[in-house]
């Protein structure tokens, strides 16, 4: 995220939460309207990292790594997250803000931004926009999971499928840009499927470092960029992937969502 939005957002909370309660311990500090709110926000956080990594990483990851800033302030009119990583030698925590309800502050909202800081905590600098957000977008409520299932029926019905060539390139996704989140979250459930989420993220960091071509035959037993888009197209047609797929179990680009 631009250095300078990170700014405007930090002044934006703390303008309109200028009642705060700080509370922390070793992998979390919290900023929260209130300190029930925030002793609710630190035992929900440890669960979810300790949950999220052996979900993705098969793995707890060490206590005190990646420690993170998290931001909630409550909202009944919106639902937004925001993860900034640890990205310079002199910054020793990640951020992550979140403007929502009490209930998806404490859970999915809050599930979302962490999955992107378990994934950069463990691979930082390696982790590739799609499966960052095809990984995070797995814990999104229903709502945001039923636009993704249209999207991708579109895809379909059209015969306008997205490049699976570009999205795995892909440096960012934009928040606004629903069709590559369709897409991306559509791909990682492909994946998980074929064997499991442990495997994706090894994959997306192999592809990332070595080759796309390289890292789906050694993940996937899959020749090519060109066989996955074609595999991935048949799957996205089976009534019952259409019917469970996109973030089963939910943007930020570390940025905002929604």
């Amino acid at each position: 995220m631009d250095a300078a939005l990170v700014s405007c957002l930090m002044i934006a909370l703390v303008g309109a939460e200028r009642d705060t309660t700080l509370r922390s311990n070793p992998n979390f500090l919290v900023c929260t309207p209130s300190a029930e709110l925030a002793g609710e926000l630190l035992t929900a956080a440890d669960i979810l990292r300790d949950e999220l990594a052996e979900e993705w990483l098969d793995e707890k990851l060490p206590p005190g790594a990646g420690k993170t800033h998290i931001h909630l302030q409550l909202s009944d009119a919106k639902d937004e997250g925001w993860m900034w990583p640890i990205d310079h030698a002199d910054r020793r925590a990640h951020h992550v803000w979140l403007v929502t309800d009490r209930e998806k502050g404490l859970g999915c909202t809050l599930a979302h931004e962490l999955s992107h800081v378990v994934l950069v905590t463990r691979y930082p600098g390696q982790i590739p926009a799609w499966a960052n957000e095809g990984a995070a977008c797995q814990r999104d409520e229903e709502r945001s999971r039923a636009t993704r299932r249209r999207i991708v029926e579109s895809f379909a019905r059209s015969g306008r499928w997205p490049q699976l060539t570009k999205l795995l390139r892909a440096q960012n996704i934009s928040s606004h840009d629903q069709t590559s989140y369709a897409a991306a979250v559509s791909l990682t459930d492909f994946l998980i499927e074929r064997r499991d989420k442990p495997t994706l993220i090894r994959f997306a960091v192999a592809g990332q470092r070595g080759g796309w071509d390289a890292a789906l035959r050694e993940h996937y037993q899959i020749k090519n960029v060109a066989a996955l888009q074609s595999a991935w197209q048949r799957w996205t047609r089976r009534p019952a992937s259409l019917a469970s797929a996109i973030g089963r179990s939910s943007p930020s680009s570390q940025g905002s969502r929604r």
